[in-house]
């Protein structure tokens, strides 16, 4: 049918821009020494299970973290590493989904020699 070959279609360019990506990418024009590139923040928005113990040793190497969060769990787990480098300066609630158990949180900390 013709909701069929749509479908098909679709799956067939969904896999033909994730390979352009994915092609783009790898090329050597985007290949970067980011041992030498120096950021004083970094943003991170990990799934729902945090962030693994390697990412959450290498965030807190930077002076500042806006952590956002879609499991307060995770969260909570996440910033028992975290505070031990860094303090939480603002904190916030978003209420993305009303009348769920849903919510979005958002953490900046900065690292406690900062302050």
């Amino acid at each position: 049918t013709n909701h069929e070959e749509e479908k098909k279609d679709g799956k067939m360019m969904s896999a033909t821009v994730t390979d352009n990506i994915l092609s783009h990418l790898s090329c050597k024009h985007y290949e970067k020494d980011f041992s030498k590139l120096h950021f004083s923040a970094v943003l991170v928005d990990p799934p729902r299970a945090g962030l693994d113990e390697f990412t959450r040793k290498n965030v807190a190497t930077y002076p500042a973290i806006l952590y956002i969060s879609c499991n307060p769990e995770a969260l909570k787990r996440d910033m028992k590493e975290l505070v031990q480098s860094h303090r939480a300066v603002q904190f916030a609630f978003l209420d993305h989904f009303p009348y769920t158990k849903h919510v979005e949180c958002a953490v900046y900390l900065i690292q406690k020699e900062e302050l």
